[in-house]
């Protein structure tokens, strides 16, 4: 059967999975079933909306004086991002929201068993390696994708309310980290995608 066909076992339901961060320059996985590298750390529950991916390419037109039509593109862009809202507080989800770094929350010297967080006027650039993992329990396929390079581009407004969680959303984007290495690597064991 042709990847074209109708086939119902091609599709994927993203029905768990996992976030995770690591420092720039960590171990990758080599496939989808060897454990992170320890120098990842899972951000534990984000809402039920899971993880947005992002892949967006701005093309140019270039026009000739003999068409109306472009006589060819050129590629000006490429961006790559994922968003998702973190329900867990920790020092390591609290960091990564703030853009401060990973120690960004530390001891409230003034009380003992107190902790906090301070936003800098002119902070440092807080670059991560990104990491996501989901899982098709029904058609037991596991994706991961890994990001090598990038930060925390924008958050969203916390909401402090009554009647729900207080969540820290954000935005990861990739950046290059040479001229040839990926800025992003999906890996999958996954039988559609044989030949």
């Amino acid at each position: 059967m042709t990847a074209t066909a109708i086939d119902a076992t091609q599709t994927r339901v993203a029905g768990k999975g996992h976030v995770l961060i690591a420092p720039k320059g960590s171990t990758v996985p080599a496939d989808t079933t060897t454990a992170w590298d320890a120098a990842w750390q899972d951000l534990g529950f984000c809402d039920e909306k899971g993880v947005t991916l992002s892949k967006k390419d701005t093309k140019t037109a270039i026009k000739g004086w003999q068409a109306i039509t472009p006589v060819r593109y050129i590629l000006t862009d490429r961006d790559v991002h994922a968003m998702w809202v973190m329900e867990q507080w920790n020092k390591v989800t609290l960091a990564l929201w703030s853009g401060e770094g990973p120690s960004a929350v530390g001891p409230n010297a003034a009380v003992s068993g107190e902790y906090k967080l301070t936003l800098s006027p002119s902070p440092s650039a807080d670059e991560r390696m990104l990491g996501i993992e989901w899982t098709d329990a029904e058609m037991v396929v596991t994706h991961r994708m890994y990001m090598g390079r990038g930060l925390i581009t924008d958050t969203a407004d916390l909401p402090i309310t009554r009647t729900g969680l207080v969540t820290l959303g954000v935005t990861y984007q990739t950046m290059a980290i040479d001229a040839s290495t990926p800025i992003a690597t999906l890996l999958m064991k996954d039988p559609s995608m044989a030949p």
